[in-house]
């Protein structure tokens, strides 16, 4: 049995190439060759597995909108097969039925080698039908792909999702560990419950933020190609009197950030550790990198905070840790936490002191949100030294 947990290093190319693909195309929605550029992108990595690629359905569309709600989308839908859970998708829309789309990828697949699994049939819901390759790692590829009735803006639509699991080959793991599942995780702990704030001294010599924000400076970045509209505040808040709220909107999406900072020639190397506090919230978020799939690009979130400094060596450095909730193929869950939509949440990062170039003067503290849209609130951030 494949294990759909344990992906290998092709599948991090294949997702990336997704973000990519999708970030590339929403900005270009109405070029007209949202497949094309999609799958140009995809045949190469598989080519590389010897399987090939395979065709987007003639005349369906990428459908961006749709692939950033995946989540809200699968609810919609009858219960997917169990190997696909973790799976990411490719959304497109078509104005052919349902069953146009299974005879053709039934004709297609089986000319192009793949090996027909199953179907599983939802009635007048759909199907989602599952195929297989050996690639040259000697393993086999599953490919399935949902064709079914779709409403969407009041009208119905034939909604096909392709997805894909490549299993890892296991002569890259060491057998003294294949059966463990591998995972990083994120620097920091989380808490969704207001945990007891470490013991030590606060840091940063500004008010709370309940009591105002006039002590920051404030970053409004716009967006390079539409500027969009960025807005800070200082809103009422039930659980914490006041809260510094981020919001961004764009429309065509590009990508902005709101935030919060102050530069401080702040000593600590008299501290044996030192931490960062933060609480806050998230309402929504949109961007064509949260989490930080695609490392080449800027991260985006939300909420992030970024400490720069100096350390003992005098050399500039600095940290950053952010935030998100939505589904996201391969997150960078170093410094990236999952968080609830909507939901206060708490956050003690580890110990700055423990690092490899370990702060002697932080130089600037800063929090803010960077993507297309978003909104959220900061209740409280510092540093703490022990």
């Amino acid at each position: 049995m494949i294990n759909t947990k344990k992906i290998i290093t092709l599948v991090i190319l294949i997702i990336l190439s997704i973000f990519i693909v999708l970030s590339s195309t929403s900005c270009n929605i109405n070029s007209g060759n949202n497949a094309q550029k999609e799958s140009k992108e995809v045949i190469s990595l598989f080519d590389s597995l010897d399987v090939g690629d395979v065709p987007a359905f003639p005349g369906s569309r990428l459908d961006v909108d749709l692939y950033r709600n995946l989540d809200s989308v699968l609810g919609e839908l009858p219960e997917l097969p169990e190997l696909f859970s973790d799976s990411g998708f490719f959304t497109y829309v078509t104005k052919s039925s349902p069953e146009d789309v299974r005879a053709y990828y039934t004709e297609q697949m089986k000319s192009l080698g793949w090996e027909f699994v199953g179907t599983h049939d939802y009635g007048d819901q759909g199907s989602f039908t599952t195929w297989q390759k050996l690639a040259n790692t000697g393993k086999y590829i599953t490919y399935g792909i949902f064709a079914g009735n779709y409403l969407k803006n009041d009208k119905t639509v034939t909604l096909i999702l392709n997805g894909f699991i490549i299993p890892e080959n296991e002569t890259d793991m060491d057998d003294s560990s294949s059966n463990q599942e591998e995972e990083i995780k994120p620097e920091g702990t989380i808490y969704f419950e207001n945990p007891t704030p470490p013991a030590g001294q606060g840091l940063l010599l500004t008010k709370s933020i309940s009591m105002g924000i006039e002590e920051w400076k404030t970053w409004l970045q716009e967006g390079s190609r539409e500027k969009g509209k960025n807005e800070i505040s200082l809103i009422d808040d039930s659980q914490f009197y006041k809260v510094v709220k981020f919001q961004r909107s764009s429309d065509p999406d590009d990508g902005g950030a709101v935030g919060i900072y102050q530069e401080t020639n702040t000593s600590v190397s008299q501290f044996k550790s030192l931490y960062v506090w933060l609480v806050g919230k998230i309402d929504n978020e949109n961007g064509g990198n949260i989490a930080n799939t695609s490392p080449e690009w800027f991260p985006e979130g939300a909420i992030q905070v970024k400490i720069k400094y100096l350390d003992t060596a005098g050399n500039e450095q600095q940290w950053f840790h952010g935030f998100y909730y939505s589904r996201i193929n391969n997150p960078d869950s170093l410094h990236f936490n999952k968080i609830n939509k909507g939901d206060y949440f708490w956050y003690i990062s580890p110990d700055l002191m423990t690092f490899e170039h370990k702060p002697s003067v932080i130089k600037e503290v800063r929090v803010y949100g960077f993507g297309w849209d978003f909104s959220s609130s900061l209740a409280e951030i510092n540093l703490i030294g022990q």
